[in-house]
């Protein structure tokens, strides 16, 4: 189960709930006397510290908390969550607002990313193990895409369980991730402040090349409705319109089976996007003219109104739910976005939806068939008639 950032035992269950919360609201939670009597009386753990290792345990632990805590300085915390019934201590850092980039240069704010540090002990040493994120505030978008940071997964219930998280995806040969590793093996107390740096270059960084959970891109399409029928009415007003006016077809042809065929390239979606752009209504224009939905090849979103945003009104229904940093009692919250700062999807971003295109160029193919034939029956009879009319009374038309 991944951590859950509310457990600062803000419930206050037992005694010890009540201690823990109140120490930590005063800022003595991070007194080394207050928890060197918390690991002495095994109330508080660390993964595989046995007890006739809690001394040397305890030392490396003070040691990491400085060094974190040097880094982060108001942007650091000590946190505690419990599992299986047994208490232990992390590292929480805020992170309050950053520019997460890539490499085709999208750029994305995220605010108020938390991160969570947690520990193991082996050969000898407390390490690092594991890092594990969330998000204490989100704008509407983010909520509707699911979005918390790229290399977390999505999460669409955030406004139920805002103080969720799980656990960052680090690679299998990140900076990060080989770190993790080499400080497994063996600790190395000099360069965990490195370590810190590099997590930091993580978060900041959508690495597409590491596969993202979730592109950052997902966030602007969030609300959209998803294309996925054509409408004949508008396949045939579009082909009536072609055959109306005559239009050149700006096509590549080819023929199979002694049919005119069409191919559906890039030429044909420019040809049938104008035309529909000519033709139609912005109420039947966004359901043929979609964007690709990202991180998939198949799904289809319409196109947007200029300057609007369609989504639905979305709150933070769990508005009980708090964790405590620095003393202070932190809410999530749903951040107001700038509307007049949003720019619509341009029309020229927008393909034809691969299915009305493919059915009109069929219905063209058909048209074009059929006026083949007539014109070909057409021909063959006037060409009888003439030579009906050219033959004597003693010959016999062939």
């Amino acid at each position: 189960m991944p951590m859950d950032i509310r457990d600062n035992f803000y419930e206050k269950r037992t005694a010890f709930d009540r201690l823990l919360h109140n120490a930590t609201l005063m800022g003595t939670h991070k007194s080394k006397k207050f928890l060197g009597k918390l690991f002495d009386e095994r109330k508080l753990h660390i993964r595989g510290l046995s007890r006739d290792m809690v001394e040397k345990g305890k030392a490396d632990f003070f040691l990491l908390l400085d060094i974190f805590e040097e880094k982060y300085k108001e942007q650091a915390d000590l946190g505690f969550y419990r599992e299986s019934g047994l208490l232990y201590p992390c590292f929480k850092v805020i992170y309050p607002e950053f520019v997460i980039t890539n490499s085709k240069g999208r750029r994305h704010t995220i605010k108020d990313l938390i991160v969570l540090h947690s520990f193991n002990f082996s050969n000898g040493c407390i390490h690092p193990s594991q890092l594990e994120g969330g998000r204490l505030s989100k704008t509407n978008l983010e909520i509707l895409s699911g979005y918390q940071q790229s290399h977390l997964g999505s999460f669409s219930i955030w406004p139920t369980e805002p103080l969720y998280i799980s656990k960052f995806c680090v690679g299998s040969a990140t900076d990060v991730s080989l770190m993790l590793a080499e400080f497994e093996v063996e600790m190395d107390f000099d360069r965990y402040e490195l370590f810190l740096f590099c997590v930091d270059s993580m978060i900041t960084w959508e690495s597409l090349e590491g596969v993202p959970y979730i592109k950052m891109e997902t966030i602007a399409n969030a609300g959209s409705k998803r294309i996925t029928n054509s409408t004949r009415y508008l396949e045939d007003t579009i082909v009536t319109k072609i055959l109306e006016r005559k239009l050149p077809l700006k096509l590549d042809f080819y023929v199979d089976e002694g049919r005119y065929k069409i191919y559906p390239n890039l030429k044909a979606n420019d040809f049938i996007k104008e035309v529909v752009s000519n033709t139609l209504t912005f109420a039947d224009l966004k359901k043929v003219l979609v964007t690709r939905t990202p991180n998939t090849f198949d799904n289809f979103l319409e196109l947007k109104a200029e300057g609007a945003v369609q989504i639905r009104s979305t709150k933070i229904t769990s508005t009980d739910h708090y964790t405590l940093f620095r003393g202070k009692k932190v809410y999530p919250k749903v951040i107001k976005e700038d509307r007049r700062q949003q720019s619509a999807t341009s029309v020229d971003d927008t393909v034809v939806y691969p299915k009305f295109l493919e059915n009109v160029l069929r219905k063209l193919e058909k048209r074009i068939y059929e006026q083949t034939v007539t014109k070909s029956t057409v021909e063959l009879i006037n060409t009888r008639n003439n030579a009906f009319r050219g033959t004597t009374s003693d010959t016999v038309s062939m």
